[in-house]
């Protein structure tokens, strides 16, 4: 329950009558100091778990006394309801009354509906060699995207520098060379993992993983 006014009053019809007022799970402006008790026959509980703050209503939307996303009516109601309520499947404005975590106070339930998620565009690798696996030898092509020292260089598995395949200045741009498998001597490497290294200005920017088989 949501009740958002300047004073609650309450009431007892008969001088003999007791009334009894049970507030729970609801937000109250003003909290129970605004509640008004003409006669010292009424009985009035209020839950600790009530709220006393603003609910936060979309005013701007299609729907009067909608809730907002921060609201603090999300969630807060409760199931607990005596054997004669029936909770409805929608609230008044056609959304599942429960959504999310739990009930909402109010009329209405806050329902996001997100827009679905766009598939990542994967980023253009800008060091590639093909076949990989290879045996006699595979084609690098790399993409610079800033001018500098240009270096592709072949490492072993212990971290051993065995090839310069490039070393030269040069403006963005990108380009493709084969390469036989040898190492800085001429000497074929022997099979195995190797790791090919894109360096740029001194900064090693991307790796490729090189398998060469007999």
């Amino acid at each position: 329950m949501v009740i958002k006014k300047k004073q609650i009053e309450l009431f007892v019809q008969y001088p003999e009558d007791t009334c009894r007022l049970n507030i729970y799970n609801s937000l109250i402006e003003g909290g129970y100091e605004d509640i008004f008790s003409n006669s010292p026959q009424n009985i009035i509980y209020y839950d600790s778990i009530n709220i006393d703050t603003n609910p936060l209503w979309d005013t701007a939307g299609f729907y009067p006394y909608a809730l907002t996303a921060a609201s603090p009516c999300i969630d807060a109601g409760t199931m607990d309801l005596p054997a004669h309520i029936q909770l409805p499947d929608t609230d008044l404005a056609g959304n599942p009354r429960i959504s999310g975590g739990g009930i909402d106070m109010g009329a209405y339930e806050y329902f996001f509906v997100g827009l679905p998620e766009l598939p990542q565009k994967k980023p253009q690798p800008l060091l590639k060699a093909a076949p990989n696996p290879f045996n006699y030898g595979t084609y690098i092509s790399y993409i610079t995207k800033e001018s500098g020292l240009i270096k592709i260089e072949v490492y072993n598995m212990n971290g051993r520098k065995v090839s310069t395949l490039m070393d030269v200045k040069q403006l963005p741009g990108s380009g493709e060379f084969y390469w036989d498998g040898t190492d800085d001597y001429g000497s074929k490497l022997p099979s195995g993992n190797y790791l090919l290294k894109l360096i740029i200005n001194n900064n090693s920017v991307e790796n490729v993983k090189l398998v060469k088989i007999k």
